[in-house]
């Protein structure tokens, strides 16, 4: 069965401090804690049971009225200015239309290295004979190109291109992966929103690359850190910090190296690795994390992005050399295994709409790979790590879900499609069961031996996307909390009532205990006061089975609550669980906040990077 859902509008404001009303007193209403606020009750038909259990991802409509009011489209993005040179297997020309007529006096290239994840060094200038037209850098994926000309003036252009490392090419490979894995990964982009804003890209991926879209894919938490760390260790954040703290502003906190990440086995394997997340400053493992001490993959495009800002540079646009360099990537290492992820995040995180600008870029992208056989011999995966979270959409129920169903499909060549059709029939079915980053991980590690399994571990979460999932799979089976999880069943319930305010109240005294527990947040953060509640849901049984198991003496009630506070205006969503048999709310997992908060956090950004979303400087 399909459920469909296109949008619910939020509750009314009942309590709005805005206009003059006095602020609601959260200990004004005696708080029961005997029974949920809504009383699940039933007949159970226990011969239905077996075939109802499982999550039930609902379908969404992309270009339902509600939301295309919301919606806009950018042109497709177009830099001004031209480039002289182009860089390319090491050689560094001038581009055949140059002539006199430019009046170009010298140019020169610097390549650009790594010095930590926070900095880099510029090498020796390498002179461009603008006679021979040609000179060779060696061992530089990055140069930073300075053009001269006669009038005085002078423009700054980059490159990027894969230097191949001898060592990497000389590695002995110990693996039978039948291809190579590429992943194009797009900041919070929900497969309904990539529908909206590249409709081309869609339209070429499923009718001439014949991928495989996936309709239950979800998310394990709030924002992209959460993603990467199950898509590239298999180990959710928290299981990760456990093991080796990294997050700054926590103690002992060091870099993340000693994480249990892919790269490290597929270095093992003799695979070539490569990675390139533009937008360093709010990368996924620097943001809130320590970042690498050392380069983590053999070939790091954070090392050029160190240098780059924007999404112009003269003639060039970000993105697409983002695409190039994945693209040199792919043809380098001529008879190796490689594995490539490239982030975007710029295109994608400025504004819900700046992503259609890269349509028809991103349609040239692929339709070069096929022409030029670059997909015959890989699993190209594209994907994102969330869905939009601070759109206006995100206010209505469609929103929510859209956050929790990021865009993932998969690319696979026909031969191998035709080798291995149990497999890719699995894969297909799959698409309708709930999946997770977790799955894309176990799914990677399979590749490495296929159809052998010896390389996943069979006790973690990830489930292969090559076999069959469960029919009667859950969020909590992919790894997915319930806050996150798309599939559940919420009930709107009255913000008047006592189990809401308790709510609240332990979830506005969950912040404030956070704000004081560091010393930079407890001097410079404001302590939040309830300004109004927006909405409240109950989780409810998704099914009969689930009300089997909750008449069978499941004691909680999970809540589900957005409001407001002051001052600062942070609008916040959380899941909270009450145990009726103590009488005790308590918060699950974390407390989101779902608008921007700017600069509010500016006085501790770069100190205790996590408490950003909670902190609004005195």
């Amino acid at each position: 069965m399909e459920y469909v859902i296109v949008f619910q509008s939020q509750h009314p404001k009942i309590v709005n401090s805005t206009k003059g009303e006095e602020k609601p007193n959260l200990d004004a209403i005696s708080f029961d804690a005997g029974t949920c606020a809504v009383v699940t009750t039933f007949h159970i038909n226990e011969s239905h049971m077996a075939d109802s259990r499982g999550c039930k991802v609902p379908s969404l409509d992309p270009f339902h009225p509600y939301v295309m009011q919301h919606v806009n489209h950018a042109k497709p993005l177009r830099c001004k200015g031209r480039l002289f040179t182009e860089y390319e297997n090491s050689d560094f020309r001038l581009l055949d239309d140059v002539n006199e007529e430019h009046q170009v006096a010298s140019i020169f290239a610097e390549p650009i290295h790594r010095n930590s994840d926070l900095n880099v060094k510029l090498g020796e200038k390498k002179i461009l004979n603008l006679t021979n037209r040609v000179t060779r850098i060696n061992g530089a994926d990055f140069l930073k190109v300075t053009v001269r000309f006669k009038n005085g003036k002078e423009q700054t252009d980059y490159h990027a291109s894969i230097s191949e490392i001898l060592d990497v090419a000389q590695r002995k490979e110990t693996h039978s992966a039948p291809l190579n894995i590429m992943i194009l990964a797009m900041d919070r982009t929900s497969a309904a929103h990539f529908q909206r804003m590249l409709p081309k890209t869609y339209a070429l991926l499923r009718d001439e690359l014949d991928s495989i879209m996936f309709k239950s894919y979800s998310i394990v938490g709030e924002n992209t850190t959460p993603a990467l760390s199950a898509l590239m260790t298999g180990k959710s954040l928290d299981e990760n910090c456990e093991f080796r703290e990294a997050r700054k502003g926590f103690k002992n906190a060091g870099f993340v190296d000693e994480w249990p990440f892919i790269f490290k086995d597929l270095k093992d394997l003799g695979i070539a690795t490569m990675w390139s997340e533009d937008q360093p400053r709010i990368g996924a493992f620097h943001l809130r994390l320590k970042g690498f001490k050392d380069q983590p993959s053999d070939h790091y495009g954070r090392t050029l992005w160190l240098e780059w800002e924007g999404l112009c540079k003269n003639s060039q646009t970000q993105y697409e050399l983002q695409l190039k360099y994945l693209k040199s990537f792919m043809e380098s290492y001529p008879g190796k295994r490689k594995f490539g992820f490239l982030f975007l995040s710029d295109l994608c995180h400025r504004s819900a709409s700046l992503l259609s600008a890269g349509d028809d870029g991103f349609v040239a992208f692929f339709k070069s790979l096929k022409n030029e056989s670059l997909l015959n011999e890989t699993m190209f995966i594209t994907m994102s790590d969330h869905g939009p979270r601070y759109m206006e959409i995100r206010k209505s129920s469609q929103g929510k879900l859209e956050h929790r169903l990021p865009f993932l499909s998969l690319t696979f060549p026909p031969w191998f499609k035709r080798k291995y059709p149990e497999h890719i029939a699995a894969m297909v079915k799959n698409t309708r069961i709930i999946s997770s980053p977790f799955d894309l991980y176990a799914t990677m590690k399979h590749l490495l031996a296929f159809p052998d399994k010896r390389f996943v571990d069979t006790a973690g979460i990830g489930k292969s996307l090559f076999e069959p999932l469960p029919e009667g799979r859950t969020c909590t089976d992919a790894g997915i909390p319930d806050n996150y999880c798309p599939c559940l069943r919420w009930q709107p319930i009255d913000i008047s009532h006592p189990h809401v305010h308790e709510a609240v109240k332990v979830a506005l005294s969950h912040i404030n205990k956070l704000l004081v527990t560091h010393p930079m947040t407890d001097k410079l953060c404001h302590q939040l006061e309830l300004k109004t509640i927006f909405e409240a849901y109950q989780k409810m049984p998704s099914d009969e089975a689930d009300m089997f198991l909750s008449e069978q003496g499941n004691n909680t009630c999970s809540y589900q609550i957005k409001f407001q506070t002051t001052p600062g205006d942070g609008l916040f969503e959380g899941l909270l669980k009450m145990n009726t048999t103590a009488g005790e709310m308590k918060v699950y997992n974390e407390i989101d906040r779902v608008n921007m908060y700017g600069d509010q956090p500016k006085c501790i950004v770069n100190h205790v990077p996590s408490m950003r979303p909670y902190c609004l400087c005195k």
